[in-house]
């Protein structure tokens, strides 16, 4: 081929480049692929039937494992992400568990962070990328008043138990306080959270606003006032020199204010 052709050539392959980068996606859509070039590069999702999934093994109301069962054979051995859910669509773990199928099981007990079981409610679950569908179902499990957990980290295990409580009010209790102590078998500091059970019949009442009576919680989430439970869960601030992490050796402990009226500061939770 002469200069002049094989320049007249290249340009056209150009244009034609141009042309194409240039279509819209509802234009793209309309350009003929053949099956071959589909099955190149879809993959198809390994099933549309939900998986039913329920929590595993469960300690003071909460659990680090989530139970797969009926998996079909066309998703076993394959990549798989999931995060738990509460009603309210806040999310009980700050990233997806990654792991990998059994190959060779229907039923999958996959390790998670530590979450309060009462507060699941669904699973996002994606198996090769695809999202499937699941069914979450649990057993009703009391969820105690305090519970603890070390955030990124279910094997690790902490523990929240009140060291002191009053009540007051006429002729039935308007406020309470509760002090509590946060503590771990842990020889090296680790984070702490702590999730508080409004609905506990513990208390005199169910709160409607609830404060932080030291200082130094830092508001994770609330369940909201709709919900059954009503919870509330608190982490340590950083600025305090390490509050925000317990160990063997360091306990920490903080103190929570119950109002039964609503009160004109917001606080950690305060509903109508």
């Amino acid at each position: 081929m002469s200069g002049r052709p094989r320049l007249a050539a290249l340009a056209a392959a150009l244009l034609t480049l141009l042309a194409v980068a240039a279509l819209s996606p509802a234009s793209a859509a309309q350009l003929p692929l053949s099956a071959r070039m589909l099955g190149a590069f879809v993959l198809e999702r390994c099933t549309s039937t939900p998986l039913p999934a329920t929590p595993g093994a469960v300690s003071g109301g909460a659990s680090t494992q989530v139970v797969l069962s009926s998996i079909p054979a066309a998703c076993r051995g394959k990549q798989t992400s999931l995060r738990l859910f509460t009603a309210s669509g806040a999310a009980l773990a700050p990233t997806d568990t990654v792991t990998t199928l059994p190959a060779g099981a229907a039923t999958a007990t996959i390790t998670v962070p530590s979450y309060p079981v009462a507060q699941a409610s669904g699973l996002a679950l994606t198996v090769a990328t695809w999202g499937v569908p699941t069914t979450w179902t649990s057993a009703a499990v009391p969820l105690p008043a305090f519970s603890c957990t070390v955030p990124g980290s279910p094997s690790v295990t902490c523990a929240a138990t009140v060291t002191l409580g009053t009540e007051w009010g006429y002729p039935t209790a308007t406020d309470f306080l509760r002090s509590v102590s946060v503590t771990t078998t842990s020889a090296t500091p680790v984070p702490w959270q702590v999730t508080i059970n409004l609905s506990d019949p513990g208390f005199p009442f169910l709160a409607r606003t609830l404060t932080d009576g030291q200082g130094g919680l830092v508001l994770v989430s609330t369940s909201g006032c709709a919900a059954s439970p009503r919870t509330v869960t608190v982490r340590g601030t950083t600025a305090w020199g390490g509050y925000d992490q317990v160990s063997a050796a360091t306990p920490r402990g903080f103190e929570v204010h119950g109002y039964a009226a609503t009160q004109a500061s917001a606080g950690l939770i305060s509903c109508p």
